[in-house]
């Protein structure tokens, strides 16, 4: 009699080296393409490798951390896995659509002004998802002087980008008289004229207050100027920013002076016949 005897392969190969873990650099469309990573696999078999096979294949574009399956196949279909993970860096910044024109804000009582928010004109996009806005100084800082406001647009990955504005302070604000007098008199001397006196730099007279301080007083006519009637006198003062205010003083003149009398000398009249 004769007996047939069949042989059956069920052993698997062995993977001795599998692919490793690899990071993809996104392309401008948040994309990944997967390596051929076939060659980076070791296998033994007894009775021969047929293929090596992966999934999600070589040239598939990925946008997230994607899982690669290897597959060893000998030449009676046994077939062995292994995997390798292969992770997405984002490594491209934001993109700015829109930014914010340069600001201009008034000074307020202290000479100072408050930045205002100016990411509320800015647009920024990122090919990977959503970007976050921030300034600094943030809005709502208090400032004394000109200020740049850097703008950031920072992606997911941490990636950022960079816009300026200048935030330019005006001082709109008038200097406010605070104390002047009304009116003045002045004594005519005997040729008849006054000299018009100081108003402006007698504190006692006269002050004035700025949010931002005075920088000039000006009194027009001047003291000293010689005046014969009465006379407006404009007092006016400046801030730095070239604002002004100024007020009307009245000086009356007066005449205290008693007339001089110059009597004729003595003389004598003859009697006439009458």
């Amino acid at each position: 009699c004769t007996t047939q005897v069949r042989v059956v392969d069920n052993v698997p190969p062995v993977i001795t080296a599998c692919a490793g873990n690899q990071s993809l650099t996104a392309d401008a469309n948040c994309k990944g393409t997967v390596p051929d990573l076939r060659d980076s696999v070791t296998a033994t078999d007894l009775c021969g490798i047929k293929s090596v096979t992966q999934s999600p294949a070589a040239g598939t574009l990925i946008s997230s951390t994607t899982t690669v399956t290897l597959t060893v196949t000998d030449t009676n279909n046994n077939t062995a896995t292994c995997t390798a993970s292969l992770s997405l860096s984002d490594v491209t910044p934001p993109v700015f659509t829109a930014t914010s024109p340069d600001k201009t804000v008034n000074r307020g009582a202290a000479c100072t002004a408050v930045v205002p928010d100016v990411t509320a004109a800015t647009r920024a996009s990122d090919a990977c998802g959503s970007v976050t806005l921030s300034q600094s100084p943030a809005a709502g800082t208090v400032v004394s002087q000109n200020t740049v406001v850097t703008v950031t647009a920072t992606d997911r990955a941490g990636n950022k980008a960079t816009d300026t504005v200048n935030v330019t302070l005006a001082d709109v604000t008038a200097p406010v008289i605070t104390k002047f007098p009304a009116t003045q008199t002045v004594q005519l001397d005997g040729n008849c004229q006054a000299t018009v006196p100081d108003l402006i730099s007698n504190p006692q007279l006269f002050a004035a207050s700025d949010n931002c301080g005075v920088t000039g007083k000006q009194q027009q006519p001047a003291a000293g100027t010689l005046i014969s009637g009465s006379t407006v006198v404009r007092l006016g003062v400046a801030d730095a920013a070239g604002n002004t205010a100024t007020k009307d003083v009245t000086v009356n003149v007066v005449d205290n002076t008693a007339p001089t009398i110059q009597c004729p000398p003595a003389f004598s009249l003859e009697r006439n016949a009458s």
